[in-house]
């Protein structure tokens, strides 16, 4: 009951907003995924959870300049409860809201949004030194990043691009306010963005991002190289900075995209310098953190959209991914691998692995999971 009351308070705050504007155009964008996940955990303990995944994406559109999105994720889980000798299985309902905001276009080139939006500052895959505004990843998906409170006005050219957002954080005293320049053209073939963010409770944080595809002859063209350089005075494990001292945060990074094949591969050298450090997470081993949290660690992602290419039904709905943290300091790794089918439209059916790689105490090893293996089937609509 609670979760259909705040759905449809959303949307219903949302419509209010904007009915002046709207005719109404709605585009939906729905999946219904089940998971059924196997976990060996530590000292060969087994765990199994089964779960309904359901996530809409739903665009409203008027007719003037105004607009809303609502991204929402609604999980049904198996749950057991003991009752003296009895075991009751139950449902429990979990929900998360990642995206919910208004839209307005004041100008041509002038958009105004207020709600709950994602920020995304930078250009990196696995991790970003310059997202100063990152909302909290979905527990629902690791590699999803959730929406934060905002507001945020964006001036658009052909040659930049210039945003500014408030977060809302508490009392208005503790507010964040950033601004992010994006330069188009004054580099060939290169995007270059700028950017900072204050808030008081976290201190200055200044950075750059830079992508490139500097290369025009066959093969090269293909291949892009970026980096990002954050400069934070807040920190995750360290003591909070002042003044004109800053943590650096950076990272380099190599992209390739085969034409033939859509076969993409990525590299990202990641260094920060408050990373946890093998002796903290020793004596510590509770922050660990899944993904970039050491010192150094490097990033490698593969996939390959189809198998083949008009050759075999089967083959050619069948993708291949896997990707690898590695900690340079302790030398634990982080492997993750799936298949994907979609001989049926619309239809995915995976096979999905991971593996926590690394001696005892170091960051991987120190999770109390081993190996997990997924069977997860999808339907958008």
């Amino acid at each position: 009951m609670r979760t259909i009351r705040t759905v449809s308070f959303l949307w219903l705050l949302m419509i209010t907003m904007a009915s002046p504007a709207f005719a109404i155009n709605l585009n939906l964008n729905n999946s219904v995924s089940g998971h059924h996940d196997y976990l060996l955990l530590a000292e060969d303990k087994e765990y199994c959870e089964n779960y309904l995944l359901v996530n809409t994406k739903s665009h409203l559109f008027g007719e003037t300049r105004t607009f809303a999105v609502l991204d929402l994720d609604l999980q049904f889980m198996e749950s057991s409860e003991e009752n003296g000798e009895d075991t009751a299985e139950e449902i429990e309902i979990n929900y998360e809201v990642n995206e919910a905001y208004l839209g307005i276009r004041l100008l041509e080139n002038v958009t105004f949004t207020f709600g709950k939006k994602r920020i995304l500052w930078g250009v990196a895959f696995a991790y970003n030194p310059t997202g100063f505004v990152e909302g909290p990843v979905s527990p629902f998906d690791p590699d999803l990043k959730q929406g934060v409170y905002s507001s945020e006005l964006s001036y658009f050219h052909h040659a930049y691009s210039l945003d500014y957002v408030l977060v809302f954080s508490g009392q208005p005293e503790n507010f964040g306010h950033g601004l992010k320049l994006s330069l188009y053209s004054l580099f060939p073939q290169t995007d270059l963005s700028l950017m900072g963010y204050y808030a008081k409770e976290d201190g200055l944080n200044m950075g750059m991002s830079l992508e490139s595809t500097p290369f025009t002859t066959p093969f090269w063209r293909d291949l892009a190289l970026y980096g990002e350089i954050g400069l934070v005075q807040s920190s995750f494990s360290r003591p909070q900075l002042s003044g004109d001292d800053f943590y650096q945060r950076w990272l380099v990074g190599v992209r390739y995209v085969h034409p033939g094949t859509e076969t993409a591969v990525l590299f990202e050298y990641i260094y920060l310098e408050d990373g946890f450090s093998q002796e903290l997470l020793q004596q510590q081993p509770w922050l660990n953190l899944p993904g970039p949290s050491a010192r150094r660690s490097i990033f490698f992602n593969i996939q390959r959209p189809a198998l083949t290419k008009n050759h075999y039904p089967f083959t050619d709905t069948l993708s291949l991914a896997a990707r690898a943290f590695r900690n340079l300091e302790d030398e634990s790794m982080l492997l993750m691998t799936a298949i994907t089918s979609e001989l049926i439209k619309d239809t995915q059916i995976s096979l999905e692995g991971t593996w926590y790689v690394g001696k005892d105490e170091t960051e991987y090893a120190s999770l109390p999971i081993e190996r997990v293996y997924s069977l997860v089937f999808r339907v958008d609509f």
